[in-house]
Order: structure tokens, then C-alpha cells, then sequence
């Protein structure tokens, strides 16, 4: 069990996660800052409006690694639970 939770798969994943939220919040704090600014865009649209997706596709991504995780986690851990709690027949 403990080779499981230290595969490649596992370890690649959490430290993924942590990276794209720091990256989701350093794009939420460059939008703030376009916004501060107060320039437009194409079409008369301010500047901070096209660059939404940014943070979007970075807080996606984030979830994604998330639920990840915690699904190979539930999967390595869930043997272990019903071994545990067997009842005898």
C-alpha cells in the first residue's frame, strides 16, 4: 500500500495541483491590476475582459488535479478500508 501512495502517477499529481493554484492566483491578481489600469481593449472592451480565461482555464485545471487526487487516493485506500471491516461469514 505504501508503493501505491508513492508511485509516480500520485506524487506528480498534488505538487501539479499546488502549482496551478498559485498560478490561478497570480492571473486573479494581474486582472485586478489590468482593471486598476483602466485601458481598453479591442471593440471599446476594457483590457482585464478578454483575459477572464486565464484564471478560468487555471482554476479548471486546479480542480482537475484536485479531484485527481483525491479519486487515486480513494482507489489505493479503499482495499485497505474493507479488509479492515470484513464481516465474518
Amino acid at each position: 500500500m505504501v508503493s501505491e501512495l508513492l508511485s509516480f502517477s500520485n506524487r506528480s499529481v498534488l505538487p501539479a495541483s499546488t502549482i496551478r493554484r498559485d498560478d490561478l492566483f497570480a492571473a486573479l491578481k494581474f486582472i485586478r491590476f489590468e482593471a486598476q489600469m483602466g485601458d481598453a481593449a479591442l471593440f471599446g472592451l476594457p483590457a482585464w475582459a478578454p483575459l477572464v480565461i486565464i484564471p478560468a482555464a487555471f482554476g479548471i485545471m486546479t480542480l482537475r488535479f484536485v479531484l485527481h487526487f483525491f479519486f487515486e487516493l480513494f482507489t489505493i485506500l479503499k482495499p485497505a478500508f474493507y479488509q479492515e471491516h470484513e464481516i465474518e461469514k
